[in-house]
Parts: C-alpha cells; structure tokens; sequence
C-alpha cells in the first residue's frame, strides 16, 4: 500500500493521500512520510473506517464467516493461471503479464520511484500485526520473519537481487533534502558607509543607525577597507538581519 499509494499513484504527496485515501497522520503535509509513520497513520484510523485499499481482509471478504475454495498468492503464476481459466478470463494472467512486463518490473514499476524494501523497526510489525493479524493467522501467515530483518537489518526484507532498497540512510537524506527545499535563508543586510558622507541625525531608527554608523567610520581601525561606488571605505561589519547587536 505504501508503494502502490504513497510512492506510486500520489508521487509521495501526503495531501494526495489523506484526500483519496482517508489518511490520517499527525505529518505535516509538505513533509515527507516514512514507511513507519504510514503504518501508524493506519493504526490511528484502524478498523472499518480505514479506505478499503488498506482495510483487513477479514473485514472486507468476511475471511472467517464464508468457505473460499482457494487463497492464491499474485507471486503464484501456475494459480494465478489456473483462476484465470476458471474464472473465464480470455487472457491467461501470465500473457497479461509478459504483454506489460515493463509495468511488473521492479525498477521501473510506476516511473522507478517506488521502492521493494522499506526501512522498519520492531515496533511497526507490532502495529502491522495489531492491525492485520487475523489476516495473518486466516491465511497461514506469521511475523517472525518481519520481526527478524526488522530488528537486525531494520528492514522489511531481506534484499534481493532484484529488489529496489530505501535504506534507513536513504530516508534520512530525503528528509535532509526536504529541509534544504523549504530552508528560507535570511539575505544579510550590507551597510555601505562614504567617507566625507554628510549624515543628519533623527529620532528615527534610520537616523539613528546613520549616527552609529558615522561613529564607526570615526574611529574605524586603518587595517581593513570596503570597496564600493568606485572609492576606497573603511571596512564595515557585516549586519545580519534579525540578529541583536
């Protein structure tokens, strides 16, 4: 759901998300949201209020009240063949597949921006687990996996050869570049000050900075000089905007 929703279909947008799919997070919108933080968002929701994409199969299919002939796997060509046929499909799921093989590839599944492998901790297979566990137990699954790589790899999986990894310090430099893209520098604020420049004094906050400036200049050390307007001027501290004196 990560993959297919956030990272596929919304293009890792949060609002994206949270308008189509009944996502609800403390995240703020224009933050990037993390394979945990999707997790808990779902624990918030949790239950029959979830969007049906995320919603427990057990209630969605009533997986303990009605008898299924068969649970097939999507990974299972040979099953997904045999429902095919006995579903009277005209096209066999394995030729639908070798037709979109571009589309099923790993790297380039939804433009190659979304990822196999996503960073974890104990503590999201907890929620996982709180939230699809009879999923779990109806249809023969466990977590011992999950909580193996993600305790010692912190990892969903192990990776294979054709998996597309989000490490944990991948993630942390998609936050630091989401930082960097809403970081807004202040613009230092340059005083020139002329030599032989006439300044009056006032009461007001110009005048009185022209005064401290005209001060300066007065009695400002020979070493240093700030080239500007084609003349030679006493060097002037730089004054960063925001900052006391």
């Amino acid at each position: 759901a990560y993959r297919s929703k956030y990272e596929g279909i919304c293009k890792s947008k949060l609002t994206c998300l949270k308008k189509h799919y009944r996502f609800q997070t403390a995240v703020a919108d224009d933050r990037p949201l993390g394979f945990h933080s999707f997790v808990l968002g779902l624990a918030r929701t949790g239950g029959k209020e979830m969007d049906p994409h995320f919603r427990p199969l057990h209630l969605l299919c009533e997986l303990q009240n009605f008898p299924y002939d068969e649970f097939i796997d999507l990974n299972n060509a040979s099953g997904m063949d045999a429902a095919s046929k006995r579903m009277g499909f005209s096209k066999l799921f394995s030729e639908h597949t070798a037709e979109h093989r571009a589309s099923y590839n790993q790297s380039a599944y939804m433009g190659g921006r979304t990822h196999t492998v996503l960073p974890c901790r104990p503590e999201t297979v907890r929620l996982v687990q709180a939230l699809y566990g009879l999923d779990a137990e109806l249809l023969g699954y466990n977590f011992d996996e999950a909580y193996r790589t993600c305790g010692e790899l912190n990892l969903t999986k192990v990776p294979g050869p054709d998996d597309v990894v989000l490490t944990k310090e991948q993630e942390h430099e998609r936050y630091q570049k989401y930082l960097r893209s809403h970081r807004k520098p202040k613009p230092p604020v340059t005083v020139k000050v002329l030599p032989n420049e006439e300044t009056r004094t006032s009461d007001t906050a110009g005048g009185q900075l022209a005064a401290a400036l005209n001060a300066y200049k007065a009695v400002a050390p020979a070493g240093g000089e700030h080239v500007g307007l084609g003349r030679a001027q006493p060097a002037v501290p730089q004054i960063e905007e925001g900052l006391p004196p």
